[in-house]
C-alpha cells in the first residue's frame, strides 16, 4: 500500500482511462512500463491484473492506479472512458516465458523511464493466434525431403542452439556420452561460479542461470544415459549448496537451482542403479540439502517405488555404520543421520531394535528425549522417571537440554495421576514468569490437587510483594536444598530444585493489573496502577492506555487524566510515531468528554496543540486527518 501511494505521488501511474465495462486502466512506470487494471466485483471487492512479475491479485501498481484515480475524483478532474480498441490494446498478458523482474523500490526517479516503449502484448496474442502449432506443422509437412535439408542446414548455420541439438545427437550416436557430460560439468561450474544478488533499489541484479544444465541433463535421460545424470546429482547438490550459501537476494537464486532437481531425480527413478544405492542417494542428497529445495515428492517417488523391506534393512546398516565412524562433535550430521536411520529401521520391519538404539544415543549424544518418549508411550513410567533424571543431571544446568526432560517429568505424573507434581510444575512455571495465564494454570492445577484455596492465596501474596513461598539455594557438595513456609501444600522434587531459584523480590504489578483487567474490576485496575505509579512509574507508563481504556465508563475523569498525560508525555517527542499515538490518544477522548459534556474541552485543547506545535509539519497532517472525512466525502465529489 505505502509503495503503491508513492507511486502515484510521483506521478508514476500514466493515461488512466475508465474501459466501457467500468474498469480502470493505466500504465504505472517502474523498472519497466506495466499495463495494470482494476475492478469492482459484485461484491464490492477489488480486483486487479497486471503483467508485471507478481503473479497475485493486488500489487502495488494496481494500488497506484486507485490512489490516482480517487485523487482526480477529489480534484474534480475527468476521467476519460476508453474506446473498444484502447481497451483491447490495453489488455495485460504476461508472458509465461518472461524472466522475473522487479522494478526499484520507491524513492528512484521517475523521469529516467520516460523514454522506455509500451509493450503492446495485444499484437502477439493475435499473431500467435494466426499462426498456431498446426499450421507450422502442416508447412513442413508440405516440403519434399531436399527442401527440408536444405532448411535444417541454414538453421544450423543461423541458430547455435540448432547447431549444438545436432552435435550432441552425433555425439551420442557414435557412442561419445563423455562428451554431453563433459558439456554438463562445464555448464555446472559455469552456473554456479558466481552467486546471486539483487539490488532492488537500483534495480539491477544477477540470477544464475541453470536452463542449459537442465537441457543436458534431459538430453541425457532421453538418450539412457540416466545413469550418468545420478553421478552428476550430487556433485550438482554440493555446488548449488555452495552458492546458495554465498547469494545474497530474496530466493531468486534458490528457485532457479530447485529447477534442476526434479532432472536428477527422474534419472534417479528410472536409473539401474539398486535400490539400496537409490535411497542412499536421496537420503545424501537431503542431508546435503540445507535450503530445503528438494521436493518432499522427489523423495516419496523414491522411497515408495520398488523397494523391499530387505532394501530398507541393508540401508539401516549402512547408516549404522555411518553413525559409528562419525568424528565426535559432529553431533548436527549425527542427529541428522540418527533420523534416517529410525525411519529405515522403522520401514525394515526392524521396530524391536528401535528402543535399544535409543538408549545407546542418549548415552552417546545426552539427547534423551526420543528414547525417554518411547518409554513413556510403553507406559513404563518408572523407567521413564530413571532416565530422565539421569538426563537432567547430565545437563548441567543447561536450560535448553533440561527443559524437555523437565516436562517429561510432568508428562510421567499427570498419565499417573500425580496431581500435586503436576501443580508443581505449574507453580515453577507462574513463579519463574508470572502472567494471569500462568496463575490461572498453577490455580487449575491446585484445585486438582485439592489444595486451590491455599496456592492461590501464596500466589497472590507473591504478585504483591515478590516474594515466593519457598527458597532454593547452593550447597558446597553441590546439591541444592528447599526452604518452604510451612504452609505452602505442595513438594518440590529434588530434580526442580536447580531451577526454582528465582530473579529478584518485587511486586508484579503489571500481571496484577491484567487479572483486575480480565475480571471487570475497575476499582481493582486503578488500585493496582495508583500503586504501581509510586514504585516503578516507568513501567507503569507502559500499561497507562491500557488502564484508562479499562475504566472509561466507571471512572471517565481519571481516564482523561491517564490520557492527558500520555499526551504531555509524548508531545516532547519530535517523530511520527509519538503524532500517531497522540492522535489515538485524542480520539478516545473526545467521545469521552462528550459524554460529560465538554466537548468544548477537546476542541480547546487540539487547538492549543496546533498552535503550540504548529511548526511540526507531519504532527499538523496527521491531526488533519483525525478530523477529516474520507477523501469521497467532500463535496467536490464527481458524482
Amino acid at each position: 500500500m505505502t509503495r503503491g501511494r508513492t507511486y502515484q505521488r510521483n506521478g508514476r501511474v500514466r493515461d488512466l482511462v475508465i474501459s466501457e465495462d467500468g474498469k480502470l486502466q493505466a500504465t504505472v512506470v517502474g523498472g519497466q512500463r506495466y499495463t495494470t487494471r482494476v475492478w469492482r466485483k459484485a461484491d464490492d471487492t477489488l480486483q486487479s491484473d497486471c503483467n508485471c512479475p507478481v503473479i497475485l491479485n493486488g500489487c502495488k501498481h494496481a494500488v497506484a492506479v486507485v490512489v490516482a484515480y480517487l485523487d482526480m475524483l477529489a480534484k474534480d478532474v475527468h476521467v476519460p472512458v476508453a474506446d473498444a480498441e484502447a481497451s483491447q490494446q490495453v489488455e495485460p498478458q504476461r508472458d509465461s516465458h518472461e524472466a522475473p523482474h522487479e522494478e526499484p523500490e520507491d524513492g528512484g526517479d521517475s523521469e529516467e523511464y520516460e523514454e522506455l516503449p509500451i509493450p503492446r502484448q495485444g499484437t502477439g496474442k493475435r499473431r500467435k493466434s494466426e499462426i498456431d502449432d498446426e499450421k507450422i506443422r502442416k508447412h513442413i509437412e508440405a516440403k519434399s525431403r531436399d527442401e527440408l535439408v536444405e532448411l535444417l542446414w541454414s538453421l544450423t548455420q543461423r541458430l547455435p542452439e540448432v547447431q549444438e541439438e545436432f552435435c550432441e545427437r552425433i555425439a551420442l550416436s557414435e557412442g561419445d556420452v563423455g562428451r554431453l557430460i563433459a558439456n554438463a560439468r562445464k555448464e555446472l561450474r559455469k552456473a554456479t561460479s558466481e552467486p546471486g544478488w539483487m539490488d532492488y533499489w537500483g534495480g539491477e541484479g544477477y540470477t544464475p542461470d541453470f536452463g542449459r544444465l537442465i537441457r543436458y541433463l534431459d538430453r541425457m535421460i532421453e538418450c539412457g544415459q540416466a545413469n550418468a545424470v545420478v553421478n552428476l546429482g550430487l556433485e550438482i547438490l554440493d555446488r548449488g549448496t555452495e552458492l546458495l550459501e554465498q547469494s545474497n537476494d530474496e530466493g531468486e537464486t534458490t528457485m532457479a537451482f530447485a529447477k534442476c532437481l526434479p532432472s536428477v531425480f527422474r534419472a534417479l527413478t528410472i536409473s539401474t542403479l539398486p535400490s539400496v544405492q537409490k535411497l542412499l542417494f536421496a537420503i545424501d542428497a537431503h542431508l546435503i540439502d540445507e535450503f530445503e529445495v528438494i521436493d518432499v515428492a522427489m523423495l516419496k517417488a523414491v522411497f515408495e517405488g520398488n523397494v523391499s523391506r530387505s532394501d530398507w534393512s541393508a540401508v539401516a546398516d549402512k547408516l549404522d555404520g555411518r553413525l559409528k565412524s562419525l568424528p565426535s562433535g559432529n553431533e548436527y550430521t549425527h542427529e541428522r543421520v540418527s533420523k534416517w536411520l529410525m525411519q529405515a529401521l522403522k520401514r525394515a520391519g526392524r521396530d524391536g531394535e528401535i528402543l535399544a538404539f535409543h538408549e545407546r544415543e542418549a548415552r552417546i549424544t545426552g539427547n534423551y528425549m526420543p528414547f525417554i518418549s518411547l518409554v513413556i508411550e510403553q507406559k513404563r513410567y518408572d523407567d521413564a522417571k530413571r532416565w530422565a533424571a539421569e538426563g537432567i543431571q547430565k545437563a548441567n544446568l543447561e536450560l535448553g537440554t533440561m527443559n524437555p526432560l523437565i516436562s517429561a517429568m510432568c508428562e510421567i505424573a499427570r498419565r499417573q495421576r500425580e496431581w500435586d507434581v503436576v501443580a508443581t510444575h505449574a507453580a515453577r512455571e507462574f513463579f519463574d514468569r508470572p502472567s494471569s495465564e500462568s496463575f490461572n494454570e498453577l490455580v487449575a492445577a491446585a484445585d486438582r490437587a485439592g489444595c486451590r484455596e491455599a496456592v492461590a492465596r501464596l500466589a497472590m501474596e507473591f504478585l504483591e510483594t515478590g516474594n515466593p513461598p519457598f527458597s532454593v539455594g547452593a550447597w558446597k557438595d553441590g546439591t541444592y536444598k528447599a526452604i518452604c513456609r510451612p504452609d505452602w501444600p505442595l513438594p518440590l522434587p529434588d530434580y526442580l530444585l536447580p531451577v526454582l531459584q528465582f530473579r529478584g523480590n518485587r511486586p508484579h504489578y503489571n500481571v496484577l493489573v491484567d487479572m483486575a483487567i480480565a475480571a471487570r474490576s475497575p476499582d481493582d485496575v486503578l488500585r493496582w496502577y495508583d500503586k504501581w505509579c509510586t514504585t516503578d512509574s516507568y513501567f507503569a507508563a507502559g500499561y497507562a492506555n491500557k488502564v484508562a481504556t479499562a475504566i472509561t465508563e466507571s471512572h471517565p475523569e481519571r481516564a482523561l487524566e491517564i490520557y492527558q498525560a500520555l499526551v504531555d508525555a509524548n508531545l516532547t517527542r519530535a517523530e511520527i510515531p509519538a503524532y500517531e499515538l497522540i492522535a489515538a490518544i485524542l480520539k478516545r477522548m473526545r467521545p469521552i468528554m462528550k459524554s460529560l459534556d465538554q466537548g468544548w474541552r477537546w476542541n480547546e485543547l487540539v487547538t492549543e496543540i496546533r498552535i503550540r506545535y504548529r511548526n511540526r509539519r507531519k504532527f499538523m497532517e496527521i491531526l488533519d486527518r483525525l478530523e477529516a472525512g474520507p477523501i469521497l466525502q467532500k463535496s467536490n465529489t464527481r458524482k
